[in-house]
């Protein structure tokens, strides 16, 4: 019969071919017979290479993207008196592949983040007491966030400082000797970054590479203060010596009695007129040069005196 099939169990052994009435045998189901046993028997398929040190790998039964890199030597970077290496991290991370998933799911994997981010930064070893033994620990130096009163400091990394402490529960500060400021994160502490914060740390330390202030307003503002400081301690006594020595010692009585409030609204007219401003010194000090400031911008009746030529 013409199109006949000869059928065996559930499939088609053969067929008889319409155009030559040739009895065939079907070549679909021997195909899938020739590889049905070994797909049984094949191992379960665990991973799935890309190319490029890119691969699908299932790990308890969740299907991850991992790529691995090689990594070459880095060049450290020199910064405030102390070498820090800023790099990205190729760490894994699980829960981008796990809908339900977040690092604190995973606080291994959060932990190997962190450990790498610490290798980027330059660190101290110190002595803690520990019952009746001294321990040795390391404490990780944040990038320029470290000062003293006698180092190459700028004014730059006291507001840094501020920027990292107050929103990183987890950083710290360490003194030193002559002022000495360190910035950093203690080993004790380390444990209790979440994955959050390091991101959040990770991507103040990239921007610093570019820029080395994290926050100008912070700077414009510990700046005013160090500025109000100088003057009351020193600025405005020098203003006074200045002037006396400029008008003659004639009238020092006269200019001690002046008022703190008007020789400093003068003093401050007379250095925008003289083009004279604060400048950051070594160290995180300020500096006027308050005797150009006399001899450019005051003039007698600044201070309440007659002109010269009157």
């Amino acid at each position: 019969m013409p199109g006949a099939r000869i059928r065996s169990g559930l499939h088609y052994d053969s067929y008889v071919e319409p155009e030559t009435g040739v009895l065939r045998e079907a070549a679909n189901y021997r195909k899938w017979r020739s590889i049905r046993r070994p797909r049984q028997n094949a191992t379960p398929i665990e991973d799935i290479p890309l190319g490029s040190g890119r691969e699908y790998r299932k790990i308890a039964r969740i299907w991850y993207y991992q790529e691995f890199v090689l990594r070459t030597a880095r060049v450290p970077q020199y910064i405030g008196g102390a070498v820090h290496q800023i790099t990205e991290c190729d760490c894994s991370k699980p829960w981008e592949h796990d809908e339900q998933g977040t690092p604190d799911d995973w606080p291994e994997y959060v932990k190997e983040h962190v450990t790498e981010f610490l290798k980027t930064l330059d660190s101290q070893k110190y002595q803690d007491r520990s019952g009746d033994t001294w321990v040795e620990k390391t404490f990780y130096l944040l990038p320029y966030a470290s000062f003293g009163d006698y180092d190459n400091s700028t004014s730059v990394e006291r507001p840094n400082a501020k920027d990292f402490s107050e929103p990183f529960p987890f950083v710290s500060q360490r003194q030193g000797d002559y002022g000495t400021v360190w910035t950093g994160i203690d080993e004790d502490d380390v444990a209790s970054i979440t994955f959050e914060q390091l991101e959040e740390l990770q991507d103040i330390c990239k921007r610093l590479q570019d820029y080395r202030v994290i926050d100008e307003q912070t700077m414009s503002e510990l700046e005013l203060e160090a500025q109000n400081e100088a003057w009351a301690d020193w600025g405005l006594r020098e203003f006074r010596q200045k002037l006396v020595k400029r008008f003659g010692e004639a009238y020092e009585d006269f200019i001690d009695a002046l008022p703190d409030e008007q020789l400093t609204e003068a003093f401050y007219k007379a250095a925008d007129k003289a083009n004279e401003y604060w400048e950051s010194e070594a160290g995180g000090g300020v500096y006027i040069r308050i005797e150009r400031v006399v001899e450019k911008g005051i003039e007698p009746h600044d201070i309440g005196l007659l002109d010269l030529d009157k």
